[in-house]
Protein backbone atom coordinates (compact mmCIF):
# COMPACT_ATOMS: atom_id res chain seq x y z
CA UNK A 1 0.00 0.00 0.00
CA UNK A 2 1.35 3.43 -0.92
CA UNK A 3 1.10 6.51 1.30
CA UNK A 4 -1.42 7.91 -1.19
CA UNK A 5 -3.63 4.84 -0.82
CA UNK A 6 -3.33 4.96 2.96
CA UNK A 7 -4.41 8.62 3.00
CA UNK A 8 -7.29 7.98 0.62
CA UNK A 9 -8.58 5.27 2.97
CA UNK A 10 -8.16 7.48 6.06
CA UNK A 11 -11.18 9.23 7.55
CA UNK A 12 -10.62 13.00 7.23
CA UNK A 13 -11.65 13.57 10.88
CA UNK A 14 -9.06 11.02 12.05
CA UNK A 15 -6.41 12.58 9.82
CA UNK A 16 -7.07 16.10 11.15
CA UNK A 17 -7.05 14.85 14.76
CA UNK A 18 -3.72 13.08 14.15
CA UNK A 19 -2.24 16.27 12.67
CA UNK A 20 -3.64 18.32 15.58
CA UNK A 21 -2.08 15.91 18.09
CA UNK A 22 1.29 16.21 16.34
CA UNK A 23 1.04 20.02 16.36
CA UNK A 24 0.23 20.04 20.07
CA UNK A 25 3.01 17.63 21.01
CA UNK A 26 5.52 19.55 18.91
CA UNK A 27 4.70 22.77 20.75
CA UNK A 28 3.42 24.32 17.55
CA UNK A 29 6.83 24.31 15.86
CA UNK A 30 5.45 22.71 12.69
CA UNK A 31 3.11 25.51 11.69
CA UNK A 32 0.79 26.55 14.49
CA UNK A 33 -1.21 25.26 17.40
CA UNK A 34 -4.49 24.67 15.58
CA UNK A 35 -4.88 22.63 12.40
CA UNK A 36 -8.09 24.53 11.50
CA UNK A 37 -6.29 27.89 11.82
CA UNK A 38 -3.60 26.55 9.49
CA UNK A 39 -6.19 25.40 6.94
CA UNK A 40 -8.21 28.63 7.04
CA UNK A 41 -5.19 30.95 7.37
CA UNK A 42 -6.97 33.02 10.03
CA UNK A 43 -7.20 33.02 13.83
CA UNK A 44 -9.79 30.75 15.39
CA UNK A 45 -10.37 31.12 19.13
CA UNK A 46 -10.97 27.90 21.06
CA UNK A 47 -14.59 27.60 22.21
CA UNK A 48 -14.96 27.48 26.00
CA UNK A 49 -15.01 23.90 27.30
CA UNK A 50 -14.34 22.39 23.88
CA UNK A 51 -11.73 19.81 22.93
CA UNK A 52 -9.75 19.83 19.69
CA UNK A 53 -11.73 16.79 18.48
CA UNK A 54 -15.04 18.55 19.10
CA UNK A 55 -13.82 21.69 17.35
CA UNK A 56 -12.61 19.70 14.32
CA UNK A 57 -15.95 17.84 14.12
CA UNK A 58 -17.90 21.13 14.30
CA UNK A 59 -15.68 22.69 11.62
CA UNK A 60 -16.16 19.70 9.31
CA UNK A 61 -19.95 20.08 9.67
CA UNK A 62 -19.96 23.81 8.85
CA UNK A 63 -20.84 25.12 5.41
CA UNK A 64 -17.68 25.73 3.39
CA UNK A 65 -16.95 29.04 1.73
CA UNK A 66 -16.80 28.62 -2.05
CA UNK A 67 -13.33 28.85 -3.59
CA UNK A 68 -12.32 32.10 -5.24
CA UNK A 69 -12.60 31.98 -9.04
CA UNK A 70 -9.37 31.30 -10.85
CA UNK A 71 -8.16 33.03 -13.99
CA UNK A 72 -9.05 29.87 -15.97
CA UNK A 73 -12.71 30.27 -14.92
CA UNK A 74 -12.80 33.82 -16.26
CA UNK A 75 -11.24 32.74 -19.55
CA UNK A 76 -13.75 29.90 -19.95
CA UNK A 77 -16.70 32.21 -19.23
CA UNK A 78 -15.45 34.66 -21.87
CA UNK A 79 -14.94 31.81 -24.34
CA UNK A 80 -18.47 30.44 -23.77
CA UNK A 81 -20.09 33.86 -24.30
CA UNK A 82 -18.97 33.95 -27.91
Amino acid sequence: MTNREKLIKTNIYDLLCTIQKALSEDGGKISGLCVIEDIEKKPRPCPEGSTCGMCIANWLNQEATPPKPQWQDAMMKNFLRR
